[in-house]
């Protein structure tokens, strides 16, 4: 389903903000996507998983913990 633009000039602001978080996980490899499928297997393989090799509960929280340390840095609020 796509997503339409506001036609309120209003809340394009929150749109973008929107349209910016969604693209944190876009299945790209890209730093500019951190939450991808993509890093997290580069993450798993920095934590000694191999890509397509199960993740536990404590890797899976391990390789969100390393993608979520840059994105601290972005600011949400206005």
């Amino acid at each position: 389903m796509p997503i339409a633009k506001p036609e309120d000039p209003e809340q394009l602001e929150d749109f973008a903000t929107h349209i910016r978080i969604l693209s944190w996980f876009f299945d790209d490899p890209s730093p500019l996507c951190p939450f991808s499928v993509h890093r997290m297997a580069l993450i798993g393989k920095e934590l000694g998983k191999e890509v397509g090799e199960w993740f536990g509960p404590s890797t899976a929280a391990g390789a969100l913990k390393s993608v979520s340390i840059p994105t601290q840095r972005i600011k949400l609020t206005r």
